[in-house]
């Protein structure tokens, strides 16, 4: 699977990535779930078959490249005002954060949580 980022890269097709690509060698990135897996294993063959140079982009497992992706996605679409004001008639309300802001908000959301439940002698039945 190919996957490119318009906002990136803004070809359309195989031959236009593999144009620029020549064009520009060693200067577009293409992501991976690690070092030595078959995502930059396929990546490198591709390279070669295309005669073409990309820089690699590893990361740890599948979950981070994905989470990356889904963040910047996600943080472009709640930027677009019509969203911003059919989520509000909806009393539904929203910020961007980087995937690290989630991580501390969930943080502090989990010890809220937990306080409650053990003051409360809450369990899971």
């Amino acid at each position: 699977m190919l996957v490119v980022n318009p906002k990136v890269t803004p070809v359309k097709t195989l031959k236009e990535l593999t144009d620029l690509a020549k064009a520009k060698p060693g200067e577009l990135t293409f992501a991976s779930p690690g070092v030595g897996s078959a995502n930059q294993i396929a990546g490198v063959m591709f390279m070669n078959a295309a005669k073409i140079s990309m820089t690699h982009v590893p990361y740890r497992g599948s979950g981070p490249a994905i989470t990356a992706q889904l963040n910047e996605t996600l943080n472009e679409v709640l930027r677009k005002p019509e969203l911003n004001e059919r989520l509000l008639a909806l009393g539904v309300t929203g910020k961007a954060m980087t995937p690290e802001q989630v991580t501390a908000m969930l943080r502090t959301d989990i010890g809220k949580y937990a306080a409650v439940i053990k003051q409360n002698h809450i369990r899971m039945d």
